[in-house]
């Protein structure tokens, strides 16, 4: 799901809502939410 949306330039905050909705690792989100701040 994340990779379609990221295909589809949705927010990546959308696609973190997507992961942490399928209980996916924390760690994978934090991950995300420091490239987005780095980036």
């Amino acid at each position: 799901m994340v990779h379609l949306m990221l295909e589809k330039k949705e927010s990546r905050r959308e696609a973190v809502h997507l992961m942490l909705e399928k209980k996916e690792s924390r760690r994978e989100v934090v991950c995300l939410l420091l490239e987005e701040k780095e980036g």
